[in-house]
């Protein structure tokens, strides 16, 4: 595929719906599972180039029965990441990705990518598969009945839980939980407002005016989502396996970042809560 401007969203050529994909298996059925997706994974990257093959195969076999698309949101890796993600589009239509020249933080990578998202639920996580694609339906089962509008993992609920956990992650991990619970009210409720990995309804950010800073967008959602739509679903947080951590190298600059994303999530509070799509009907409002 030739590359775009900078900044310009590749996709998959849709023209071949039925084309192989990354292992070799048969590609979506009809174009209209490329085009017509009802889940988007919002996945940012940085040097992730050993872990895009197998995060792909891993999504489409947890999502086999769901439509769905991948944004890959590149923030400027050096190591051939933009390269295997190109491969990855085409053999498999349903992978785009978005290539930023000028990365400015991990939230701002994930809003950028749900702009070009174009399913109605959106799954923000990790592309170092310590966020398990396998888990995906256990986060969307709530959006998907109608019985929240954000789903996230917790690693602290029963049936949560670290696979292994170096002992310096998790000094961050509970300083990190702390002072956000400090600067945030609306992570009072939950067990973990570190979370990175968390779906939600994609019409909540209808407005397009947020420029997100720092690297939590879940504050900026759970400003938007009252206690009672929102959930937590346990989730194993998995050792990496390919690549190295991006947190334990940046730990200097981690409080800065914890505490712009929280304090620019509070003041983009709306002046009220958005309301689910039954409380629209009820009202006459339109679903979407």
């Amino acid at each position: 595929m030739a590359d775009g401007p900078e900044g310009e969203l590749s996709a998959g050529d849709p023209g071949a719906p039925g084309g192989p994909t990354v292992d070799g298996r048969a590609g979506p059925r009809t174009a209209d599972e490329i085009d017509r997706p009802d889940i988007s994974l919002i996945v940012a990257v940085l040097n992730e180039v050993d872990n895009i093959e197998p995060f792909v195969d891993r999504a489409r076999r947890a999502l086999d029965r769901e439509r769905w698309e991948i944004v890959f949101i590149d923030d400027g890796s050096t190591d051939g990441t933009r390269a295997r993600i190109e491969e990855a589009e085409r053999v498999e239509a349903r992978v785009r990705h978005l290539y930023r020249n000028a990365p400015t933080g991990t939230a701002s990578a994930q809003y950028d990518g749900l702009a070009r998202a174009r399913g109605r639920f959106a799954v923000v996580m990790d592309g170092d598969l310590q966020h398990r694609p396998e888990e995906l339906p256990r986060l969307l089962a709530p959006l998907q009945s109608g019985e929240a509008d954000l789903v996230i993992g917790s690693r602290y609920v029963p049936g949560g839980r670290f696979v292994e956990r170096p002992p310096l992650r998790g000094a961050i991990s509970r300083a990190g939980d702390l002072l956000v619970r400090l600067l945030l009210p609306e992570s009072w409720s939950l067990s973990d407002p570190m979370s990175g990995y968390f779906a939600f309804r994609r019409d909540l950010f209808r407005d397009r005016s947020l420029a997100p800073v720092g690297m939590k967008f879940l504050f900026y959602a759970l400003v938007r989502v009252p206690v009672d739509r929102r959930r937590e679903v346990p989730v194993e947080f998995a050792p990496r396996r390919r690549g190295s951590s991006k947190l334990l190298g940046l730990r200097s600059g981690i409080v800065r970042a914890l505490v712009a994303s929280a304090r620019d999530a509070a003041r983009s509070r709306p002046s009220h809560r958005i309301s689910s799509p039954d409380s629209r009907a009820s009202t006459g409002g339109d679903e979407r």
